[in-house]
This record gives C-alpha cells, structure tokens and sequence, in this order.
C-alpha cells in the first residue's frame, strides 16, 4: 500500500493445518472399536510372516498442528540511491500428539475407560477433542521477529546491511542439533548481523560478497515427553 510518493508498508497474515494419522486398516482412529473380546488375530500358522484378515497393529499415532502468522513491513526510499526496509512478523502455533495401543484398553460396564497404554499432549485417550484422562494441554509455541535493512547504491556499487532480532518459545522440548540431547525450552532471543555487497565490472558481470550469522529455531520434538 502506498502512503506517499516515496513510501509503502504491506500487512499479511496466514494460517496453516497439518493433521496426520497413522494407524492400521481395521477400525483405523475409532479407538474405543478395537475392545475386542477376541483378542487381537495372530500369525497364519502355514505362512508365518503374514498375519490373519482382521490382525491390528498395535499402535496408532495423531499429530496435529496449527500454525498464525501475522506481519508487516515499511519501505522508504530517499532519492535514487537510498531505500531503507523495517518490519515484524509474530507466529503462534498449538501442537498436539498422541500415541497410544488400543487394544490394551480396559472399560467398565458402562463404557468408561479405566486403563490402557497411552501417551501425549492437547488430546484426550482417544485421540479426540481436548487433553483429558492424564495428558496434559495442547503446546504454543511462539517467534517474534523484527528486522531492519538499509540499501545504497552508488553507480557500479551497492551495498546492503541489516539486523535481525528473534525470539522463540518452544513451550516443549526441543533439539540440541550440536550434541543430540533433548532440552526444556525457555524463550531464546538472538541478534543477527547481515551485510553484502555487489560490484558491476561490466555489461555481464557482477561481483558480490556478503556475510552475516543466521538463526534457525531448534528442531520441536512432538513426542509426550516434552
């Protein structure tokens, strides 16, 4: 959007859904349908690495995520060779994870659950709906961002330096890339410098050289651990 002859600012927002489920063919997430009296089918005792029609495996896993995002930026230009960029950008996500053996469930006359192999977060023991039955909330993990940039231009040269401030919370545990131990999260901020830099030798070549320090968010674990 224009608000002047040398300035513009833009607003976005977006939102994005994954949620996937794995489990077997038979009652595949209808959970409380694998409370079989018959037990859970065995081997084909003539062909012994194939199971029976109607074997279960015994697990089933959900993961579900949702993620906000919000930003805006402004761009100012002074004269021909001087454009400067600013901008923030926040994102908020909701994680849940569940994974859990039905057919280890056991239920009351009345059809309550009374015990079972189950594990997970945001969701209750049968995969469905709200945390509930010992698991706990669903998690919000959360990137706040803002970034400045300044661009010049003189004749064959131009030059670009910005910062970038981050800060996340993983409400979880996350992933220690450098020694592949797991870590309660707490909100982490860095700072990183840019700057490049671009020379046109000729009609067809351009030289350039940047450097800058980069930082990505750890690696989330969706696991009922964290």
């Amino acid at each position: 959007v224009m608000c002047g002859p040398n300035t513009s600012f833009n607003l976005s927002t977006g939102y994005a859904l994954s949620d996937q489920r794995n489990g077997d063919g038979v009652f595949f997430d209808d959970l409380r349908a694998y409370a079989n009296p018959a037990g859970n089918p065995r081997f084909d005792p003539s062909v012994p690495y194939f199971y029976l029609p109607g074997h279960v495996h015994r697990l089933y896993q959900r993961r579900k995520s949702s993620t906000w995002r919000l930003g805006g930026g402004l761009v100012q230009q002074w004269g021909a060779a001087h454009q400067l960029k600013a901008g923030l950008q926040a994102e908020r996500g909701s994680l849940r994870f569940y994974e859990g053996d039905p057919t280890t469930f056991v239920y009351d006359p009345g059809g309550a659950l009374i015990s079972g192999i189950y594990d997970g977060y945001g969701f209750d023991a049968f995969a469905r709906g709200d945390s509930g039955q010992g698991l706990g909330p669903a998690r919000h993990p959360t990137t706040i961002s803002a970034y400045a940039q300044d661009r010049i231009g003189w004749s064959r040269l131009v030059m670009r330096g910005g910062l970038r401030l981050d800060s996340f919370d993983a409400e979880g545990r996350v992933s220690n890339p450098s020694t592949g131990t797991t870590v309660a999260s707490a909100r982490v901020t860095r700072l990183s410098p840019r700057m490049d830099a671009a020379w046109t030798t000729g009609r067809d070549l351009v030289l350039r050289a940047g450097a800058g320090r980069f930082y990505q968010p750890p690696p989330y674990l969706l696991d009922p651990r964290g």
